[in-house]
Parts: C-alpha cells; structure tokens; sequence
C-alpha cells in the first residue's frame, strides 16, 4: 500500500455533468479550494467516474443525491475515497413531497460524510420528509450563485460585452421543457422515470402542461419578433431538450437564434430582459437586477416553481401583455 507523505495535500474531486450549467460555479469552487491547500481534479462526470480508480483516496463531490447514485456511492466507498454532495438542482422544486420522490434517496444521505444545503428551506423540507433519516447537512449555499456576487461580476462583463456586439440587444428566452420536447425517444424518457416514486400519471401530466407551454413561446416569438425589430431574440433550450425542433420552428425569423453555447448566466447578464418558464435563471436574473418575466400562458396546478415566479413579472394571460 502506498504511504503518503505527511505533506501530501487532500484531493478533491469535482466532477462536471452539464457544463453550460455547472462549470463556472465549480471551477470557483475548486479554485478556492485550491487556495485552501487541496489538490483538485475538475472534469466531466462521466471520466472521472471512470478514471477514479486511478487516483488514491480523495474526496469525491457528488452533484446529487438521488436513489439513482446508491450503487454509485458504494463503488466510491469500495475506493476508499469519502463523499461529500450538494443538490445541483435542489434549489427550485415543486413541494417537499415532489423533492423527495424526484431528488433524495435516503440510501443515498446516510452513505454521504457530508451534504451542502441550498439553505435553510432545503433543509427543513429534506428533514420532514425523512425524519428518521440522519445525515451530516451544513447550509452552505452553491457555487452556482456565488458566482453571481457582485466582486464576480467583472469575469462575466467582458464576455457579456462580446455578446451584445455580436447581436445587438438581446430579448433572453430560456425554455424548460425537457419533458415535452427530450432529446431521447420518448419511450426511453418514460423508462427512465420508473426510477422515480412519484404518482401515477405524474410525468405525462407534467410533459402535458410543458407541451402547452411550449406552443404558448411558439406563438410569443414570432411576435416578439416582429415587435422588438431592433433585438436580437435569443432562444436557449434547457440542456435537455431536442434543440433542432426550436431551429425548425423558428425557420423564417432571421432574428431569432437558437444556441446552448455558453453559460446561461453569461446569456443573462447580457440580456435587456429574460423570459422563462419555471426556470432557475429567473433567480439569476433577480440577483444580478436583470428584469425577467414568468410567461405562464397556461394553466398548470400542482406544476409550478414558486422561487423563480416570484422573483419575476409573472405574465400568466394575454390581456396582461
């Protein structure tokens, strides 16, 4: 076995699953932690998770804490590195109960040496729904959002100044609605949903409302389109979704652009104004004094992101536009 020497640094792993969406965040994580004396490793999930074998014992943070990560654990476990894990997407849910089924395996918290909380919220609502369950939790917030703090911006400006003189002003759209419009065959998106344990009819339902919702910005964009003749519409589909179907419906409007590139944040602190559904970038957008507008032209109970919504003008009908 090998003997470490007493000078050897603590390793960190830090692995990357959607970089459009983690890897600015994680790499100020990494870089901090390499300021506080630890050897990082940052990189996409997938090598790592195949390369981990390779490295001697480290810490390994885990994006998620789902029943899908239990047999992952032991394997890290088997190679004596410890494990620590935030929720990547725990911030914005719908209820404690959906969190549960959706984000947590409780299999999953006991083999963890350490859960970083979005806040105190998360928290509460993870301990009521599994209140014999004991983990180690501190409430630390996410890199995702430290990024956002004021003394960080300037690494954005830049890059957000290319943007504009690129395209001009910007009109923002951010889509969610991986369900209805996946980048899998939609069989295969409902396999993989047996692995949740939610009610009946809960993800055709949800994939419903989301393909309301989506023919609700099909018929926006045209018009904002003609309506905003000096912006640029830009058109970012969550990471999910079939991109190509964006690009063949919005043939014919040579200023609206669909595009993943680059980090969401960076497309925000850019914009004149974003418009979501349900999406995480509507707190981005309140946080760096973006203004953003919830488009909910449908009606969809039991299927709404409170956090987001209420930190935007929520446009819910077309006598409000």
């Amino acid at each position: 076995m090998r003997v470490l020497h007493k000078s050897t640094p603590p390793l960190l792993f830090v692995p990357i699953e959607t970089k459009v969406r983690e890897l600015d965040g994680k790499l100020l994580f990494s870089l901090v932690a390499a300021e506080r004396g630890y050897e990082v490793v940052l990189g996409s999930q997938e090598k790592l998770r195949e390369q981990l074998h390779r490295f001697r014992p480290g810490i390994y943070i885990d994006k998620s804490i789902s029943v899908s990560k239990e047999q992952w654990f032991r394997e890290v476990h088997g190679l004596r590195h410890r494990i620590a894990a935030w929720d990547e997407e725990g911030l914005v849910y719908f209820d404690a109960q959906t969190l549960k089924a959706m984000r947590l395996g409780s299999d999953s918290l006991q083999q963890i040496d350490l859960f970083f909380a979005w806040g105190q919220a998360q928290m509460d609502d993870i301990r009521s729904v599994l209140p014999g369950v004991v983990f180690p939790v501190v409430v630390t917030g996410n890199p995702r959002f430290d990024v956002l703090r004021p003394e960080y911006r300037p690494f954005y400006a830049d890059a957000a100044a290319r943007l504009r003189e690129r395209h001009g002003r910007i009109l923002l759209i951010n889509t969610g609605f991986p369900f209805a419009n996946h980048y899998m065959d939609f069989q295969a998106l409902k396999r993989a949903w047996t692995k949740y344990p939610v009610p009946s009819g809960f993800f055709e339902s949800w994939a419903r409302v989301q393909g309301e919702a989506m023919a609700s910005f099909l018929d926006l964009i045209p018009r904002l389109h003609c309506e905003f003749p000096e912006h640029t519409i830009v058109v970012r589909p969550h990471p999910s979704e079939n991109h190509e179907t964006w690009r063949t419906k919005l043939k014919g409007f040579p200023r609206a652009i669909v595009t993943g590139e680059d980090a969401a944040v960076l497309w925000v602190f850019a914009a004149d104004l974003l418009i979501h559904f349900d999406c995480t970038t509507g707190i981005e957008a309140y946080l760096l004094g973006v203004p953003s507008i919830a488009y909910r032209n449908v009606q969809t109970p039991g299927y709404r992101q409170r956090l987001p919504n209420s930190l935007s003008y929520e446009l819910q009908n077309r006598s409000e536009e």
